[in-house]
């Protein structure tokens, strides 16, 4: 939300505890400074086993440079930490990325963060993954297909972008993402804190149709359920595909 002028973006937080019946007063997560968060790019929230309050998002500086940080709340939103760092790529646009970090909590209370940017040339996926919150792993390239050119589609988009992110029962990362690269592509892999597996393209038909926006899920017996929007026939519609993974 745009608070103040010129450009001076924040991340507010409110909460109900009567089943959405009333809120508390907008907060401030993030603070106020020059710039601040990226308004194109969708912000993520969870709550962990314990009731903490993770917020993740794109910071974006003076030099646009846009890096994606998260704040915590361990009293329930009331106060915020000072924004932690998770990507390192320093990577620099001045247009609109409009593709957010996808975020989630296991239940032994990791947190997991996956998102795009350009460091490379072209748009990727990154996964980074952190036991507390406050200090993360090796940034993880994960949209990489190595029987696809690395040239940029359309001179930006690259081999990754929109990524959404589950971890299954055993407490493993699974991912998944767009590709624009010879057409659209959906692509799965899985991820620990040191090692990422090799792509899997989701989709069974492989042509130039425009195809983005997954969204995963991994049920109790290890099946992954990714459902995506497709134009294979003309119009928009939703595609779901079940997948076993090893």
């Amino acid at each position: 939300t745009k608070r103040e002028p010129p450009y001076e973006f924040q991340v507010f937080f409110s909460k109900s505890t009567d089943g959405g019946r009333t809120f508390t007063a907008d907060r401030s997560a993030t603070g106020h400074k020059p710039f601040g968060v990226c308004d194109c790019c969708r912000t993520a929230i969870e709550v962990g086993p314990t009731g903490e309050i993770v917020i993740a998002y794109r910071d974006v500086n003076e030099q646009f440079v846009r890096e994606i940080y998260l704040v915590r709340s361990t009293d329930g939103g009331r106060s915020f930490s000072e924004p932690v760092r998770v990507s390192t790529g320093g990577w620099r646009f001045g247009g609109c990325p409009a593709d957010g970090p996808s975020l989630v909590i296991d239940q032994a209370g990791k947190v997991h963060l996956a998102w795009m940017d350009g460091r490379a040339g072209s748009w990727n996926v990154y996964y980074a993954v952190s036991n507390t919150g406050v200090t993360f792993g090796e940034n993880q390239r994960v949209s990489r297909d190595p029987t696809l050119a690395e040239t940029p589609h359309k001179a930006l988009w690259g081999s990754g972008g929109h990524p959404a992110l589950t971890v299954d029962p055993t407490g493993r990362a699974i991912l998944a993402w767009e590709d624009k690269r010879g057409g659209g592509k959906i692509y799965v892999a899985r991820a620990t804190t040191t090692t990422v597996t090799s792509p899997e393209r989701v989709n069974d038909v492989h042509d130039s149709t425009h195809r983005s926006y997954p969204r995963l899920v991994a049920a109790e017996d290890g099946s992954v359920f990714v459902v995506w929007m497709d134009k294979r026939n003309g119009t928009s519609e939703i595609y779901l595909s079940v997948l076993q993974l090893s």
